[in-house]
């Protein structure tokens, strides 16, 4: 290949794998205020699991903009109310609560994917590396444990 040419989708793959450091980086710009809380709490949940990749950061902003949708679909039915009124003067269903519901059905796809519900939470992928430590730290109590416990019996548990 000449030049700086890459193989197509290898910087695509890469940046799926690549881990983030524990600090996240800043919310997307047009982000608003329930979005940017959101990224930060979500985002750093998942960056101190050690799950979090620069391959998921676009799945991240989609999950946190619809805190935005919501939000505004919310103000609008505080406005307006759950009934609004067409030019004949019948009622129906405010639009913004379907916006809401549509917005609240991402969320929950993209909780699922990220592992941040009760069901999802064990098929979440985990950090090989944090898993590793997790497991040599067990290890490491267990032995702790069967040590404390030939002291006192006087027989070495196996």
């Amino acid at each position: 290949m000449a030049g700086n040419q890459r193989k197509p989708g290898t910087a695509t793959i890469a940046a799926r794998t690549t881990l983030l450091p524990k600090q996240l980086p800043r919310a997307p710009k047009g982000m608003g205020p329930p979005g940017r809380k959101a990224w930060r709490d979500i985002g750093g949940e998942l960056c101190s699991r050690g799950t979090l990749t620069r391959g998921d950061l676009p799945a991240l902003e989609i999950l946190c903009r619809q805190f935005d949708v919501v939000a505004q679909a919310e103000a609008n039915v505080a406005v307006r109310g759950l009934l609004v009124y067409n030019d004949k003067g019948e009622p129906k269903r405010n639009p913004a609560t379907n916006i809401r519901a549509e917005a609240e059905r991402i969320m929950l796809r993209m909780f699922k994917e990220f592992g941040l519900t009760p069901a999802s939470a064990g098929a979440a992928p985990t950090n090989p590396v944090n898993s590793e430590v997790e497991s040599d730290e067990a290890k490491a109590r267990a032995l702790i444990d069967n040590l404390g416990k030939s002291t006192v019996t006087g027989q070495v548990a196996n």
